[in-house]
């Protein structure tokens, strides 16, 4: 909204009752009062149609005999007391500062004149504006992603150009509304019952990213109690979520690395040491659902999204050069719990004994999808573990976790191991075998599910090695 009545903007008032100006601007102010005054007389200050039927609806109130003996009084109360004031300013050095005048009237009349100027400025652009039964509806002047100067933006393939108009007495409250929602400072606005509302400030001015009726409270949300199993046999991998906000928290902590909640609603997510393009990925990319969950209490969205995206919640915890393998371990240890409760039961320990059954068989035998993806990433561990790199992490395994077919794993494993075969003893015989396993399988397109049993695989305990040999990439 311009505050300013005239277009220098010399004037920053805007009621015959007060004065408000740069100490700057004194001289161009004091000799133009009384034109200023002027134009509170009749406001008779635009040419445009629409302004003046603005006007018009206050045009008795305007040219009342009192009001006018009013203004009159206030031009001579600003020139009796003006040097004294900007004499005042300079004598104690006050610089670039601005001086403003108040005329001793009743607050009531102070809101009256005021509301002609909001009437004027109240809207977005008063060329929109209509009258109907005596009242003028016009355009809101916040949120409407309406602006006259982008005319793209305008609603082409509708009858009207704008999508609603609304009396002086909406836009007035909500342009309250707006004002103290700037001054909040918190993005989640959660002072209305049953209604959940997210904004930023832009210029100066607060912008509702997000608004809806949330009939549900946190206090009121059945939340079904979640038991996580240490399927990958970790040091106090069990333990039962009983809360809501236990269950933000594992969330945020065991899929997130802790940035879920401090980038929900940051528009410049930045990579760091700390954050890595395939996290600030990932939070772009599931960061909606997490807030539907997590903020409006609507699940519609949050575990077909923990599902799709789960492959590259293990991938990102397994890039930690420090504790990449426990993490992966605690992110599948979670993803599989969630899982389960959506009545999918996979038995780790299960295909684990048969991988371990096939590798003593005396024949080579075709393991079923589950089984030979395990043994895949398994494999694939063995054989990284051969680098002669000081620091062996699981970026090693990165041509592993970005294969899709069974084709592209088979290659990579012969690859793998025509790389390391010195080092590779020539008794080893499980390793041998794994080898001939992973090797005896069709060609396969992979689906979400089997890439992750690759993973599993990778972050489980190596089961191809012989007693005594140490796994050595970092747990």
């Amino acid at each position: 909204m311009n505050k300013a009545i005239l277009p220098n903007k010399k004037f920053h008032s805007i009621n015959f009752l007060s004065l408000f100006f740069k100490l700057e601007e004194s001289e161009y102010v004091s000799e133009n009062l009384k034109k200023y005054f002027d134009i509170f007389r009749d406001f008779n200050t635009s040419n445009d149609a629409k302004d003046k039927e603005i006007i018009s609806f206050n045009s008795d109130y305007i040219k009342d005999e009192n009001r006018q003996s009013l203004i009159a009084n206030s031009v001579v109360l600003c020139q009796k007391y003006f040097n004294g004031i900007k004499d005042f300013a300079g004598q104690n050095n006050f610089k670039k500062c601005y001086i403003k005048f108040f005329i001793n009237e009743d607050l009531k009349l102070y809101e009256k004149e005021s509301r002609i100027y909001l009437d004027l400025k109240i809207y977005n652009s008063n060329e929109y504006n209509i009258t109907h039964n005596d009242e003028i509806l016009g355009l809101s002047n916040f949120n409407t992603g309406m602006n006259s100067k982008k005319p793209f933006l305008e609603h082409k393939s509708r009858l009207f150009k704008i999508p609603y108009v609304i009396s002086q007495k909406d836009a007035l409250a909500t342009k309250m509304l707006f004002d103290w929602l700037g001054s909040q400072n918190k993005i989640t606005v959660r002072d209305f019952d049953s209604i959940f509302m997210s904004k930023f400030n832009k210029n100066s001015k607060a912008v509702v990213s997000d608004f809806e009726y949330v009939p549900v409270s946190e206090s009121n949300f059945k939340f079904d109690k979640l038991k996580i199993k240490d399927f990958m046999d970790i040091k106090n991998g069990e333990r039962e979520i009983l809360s809501f906000d236990d269950f933000k928290q594992v969330i945020d902590e065991q899929l997130y690395q802790k940035r879920l909640f401090g980038n929900l609603y940051n528009d410049e997510i930045r990579v760091s040491k700390l954050l890595s393009e395939d996290m600030q990925n990932l939070l772009y990319q599931t960061r909606h659902s997490m807030i539907e969950y997590f903020e409006k209490f609507n699940s519609n969205e949050f575990y077909y999204v923990i599902q799709k995206y789960s492959n590259d919640f293990i991938k990102v915890a397994m890039q930690d050069g420090e504790f990449g393998r426990l993490n992966a371990k605690k992110s599948i240890n979670l993803l599989l719990s969630i899982k389960e409760t959506k009545g999918e039961k996979v038995d780790i320990d299960e295909i684990k004994n048969r991988v371990i059954s096939a590798l003593t068989d005396d024949n080579i035998t075709k393991l079923n999808g589950n089984e030979y993806y395990f043994l895949v990433g398994n494999l694939a561990m063995r054989l990284v573990n051969k680098s002669k790199g000081w620091k062996k992490t699981f970026a090693l395994t990165e041509s592993y976790t970005k294969a899709r077919n069974t084709k592209k794993l088979k290659m990579i494993l012969f690859s793998d191991f025509d790389r390391y075969k010195y080092d590779i003893f020539i008794g080893d015989e499980i390793l041998r075998k794994a080898f001939l396993l992973a090797q005896n399988c069709e060609d396969l397109v992979m689906s979400n599910s089997d890439q992750q049993m690759v993973l599993i695989g990778m972050t489980a305990k190596n089961i191809i090695k012989k007693s005594g040999e140490k796994d050595e990439v970092n747990e």
